[in-house]
């Protein structure tokens, strides 16, 4: 299959809130599947696509995002990989030149043919300093 792969993004804003969203299709990505002494090209569309909703009020800011990919993951099994990426996270400016944030990220991924799937979780405090 010839790579024919395309991506496009968008970015909306008004009054403190920001809406994006990104989808990306690598289409029958020309991966082989199978063993090296037989490869067949992979059938497997590959694609992945975000979306994310953003509000900034004063010193703080609020958001959250998602994530989905689908890709052909490892070629000499049949199927497709999975996964799904939830995140939100919220930001105060403590003053110029400081941030303080909390984020939380969770994922759920599937691998081919129900061999394995796995959730993780995780939760990030920080501050970010520029000067």
């Amino acid at each position: 299959e010839p790579w024919r792969a395309y991506g496009f993004a968008a970015k909306m804003t008004y009054a403190g809130f920001a809406l994006s969203g990104s989808y990306a299709n690598n289409g029958k990505s020309g991966y082989f599947k199978g063993s090296t002494s037989q490869p067949v090209l992979s059938t497997d569309k590959e694609h992945s696509y975000t979306a994310g909703l953003q509000y900034e009020c004063g010193p703080y800011t609020i958001g959250y995002n998602y994530a989905h990919m689908r890709t052909a993951g490892d070629t000499t099994k049949i199927g497709h990989d999975k996964a799904d990426v939830y995140a939100g996270g919220a930001t105060w400016k403590a003053a110029p030149g400081l941030s303080l944030y909390l984020e939380g990220v969770a994922s759920r991924r599937k691998l081919k043919e129900h061999t394995h799937s796995n959730t993780n979780s995780m939760a990030l405090l920080g501050s970010r300093v520029d000067w």
